[in-house]
């Protein structure tokens, strides 16, 4: 069994973005499945603001930062080969995209208010 937990604070993330193009670009490859940086990609038209899409990385962030946590020692899987996503009843999950690993029962929850995002994981092998 593994918990995991973490905390973001969104303006943090958005003094990322606000760094250089080149920045963002490496959060992006670092934290993000190749499916989310094509969402991510979408977000760039003017009626979504940094401040959304600082919330909308802190979100994945700190899911995928928790199921890490969660799923230590028995697995080292790294946020690019994890997908946040939700289920057919809106539930928030986490999709591993790593050849021959099988996470049966990963659960995650998320949580935001203000500038603070937090997210927990549980694993339950």
């Amino acid at each position: 069994m593994g918990i995991g937990i973490d905390i973001v604070k969104v303006s943090r993330i958005r003094k990322l973005l606000e760094k250089s193009k080149f920045t963002e670009t490496r959060f992006l490859e670092k934290c993000l499945h190749p499916k989310e940086i094509q969402q991510y990609r979408l977000l760039q038209g003017p009626q979504i603001n940094q401040d959304q899409r600082a919330k909308w990385l802190g979100v994945r962030w700190s899911v995928k930062e928790a199921a890490f946590k969660a799923l230590q020692p028995t697995h080292y899987i790294y946020m690019p080969f994890m997908e946040y996503a939700h289920n057919e009843q809106g539930m928030p999950v986490i999709n591993i995209h790593k050849p021959n690993v099988i996470i049966p029962s990963l659960s995650v929850s998320i949580s935001h208010d203000g500038d603070y995002i937090v997210a927990n994981a549980l694993y339950l092998p």
